[in-house]
């Protein structure tokens, strides 16, 4: 009965940090930066943030610990997409599986702003093999599927429009030089 009982409770509980997990990870990244500024820079208690965001500690925690290492820049969501080599990640990834480094740890020396994305290199290394571990780009810089055809559309009508007016204003200098020569061969005539 006791076993019963401790798998429920165990089950709940880590149904409520996957659910704190997927409430924290919702936030942008900005977001995110203000939520620790409270805590490191306003001196906010972890457990009042907790109770206020609806955050799992050990996240808010990993959070932090990211801002103390790196300051706001892994925080900043900035054009430039970071890279992550296949060699970097099969390092990151025989640390992990070798147990001289935790997950955690890992993630915060590459400064990724989820320690899960360490966990999905090792499943997929443990799951498909080394060959399947390729250089991949990072995840905050992946965007949802129609914002992607928004932004290839957007760009396509802006080289469209930029194409036009240059042909728009190659005309307008070509018509007084067509004029010209259509005048000269009247008077020819």
């Amino acid at each position: 009965l006791f076993s019963v009982w401790k798998k429920i409770i165990l089950n709940f509980l880590n149904f409520m940090i996957d659910q704190c997990y997927q409430i924290f990870m919702k936030r942008t990244l900005k977001e995110k930066l203000e939520i620790v500024k409270e805590h490191v820079v306003k001196h906010v208690p972890l457990s009042e943030i907790k109770r206020k965001y609806q955050i799992d500690t050990d996240h808010l925690k990993y959070f932090v610990n990211l801002y103390k290492l790196y300051g706001e820049k892994p925080f900043l969501d900035t054009v430039e997409r970071r890279k992550y080599s296949r060699e970097m990640k099969l390092k990151a990834i025989g640390e992990v599986l070798n147990k001289k480094k935790s997950r955690k740890t890992v993630a915060l020396e590459l400064m990724l702003t989820d320690p899960k994305i360490v966990d999905d290199w090792v499943e997929k290394y443990l799951k498909e093999g080394e060959s399947s571990i390729k250089d991949t780009y990072s995840r905050n810089h992946y965007l949802k599927h129609e914002e992607m055809l928004e932004k290839k559309a957007y760009k396509s009508l802006k080289e469209r429009l930029n194409y036009l007016e240059a042909e728009n204003e190659y005309l307008k200098k070509l018509l007084p030089l067509i004029l010209k020569k259509s005048k000269q061969s009247k008077k020819k005539q």
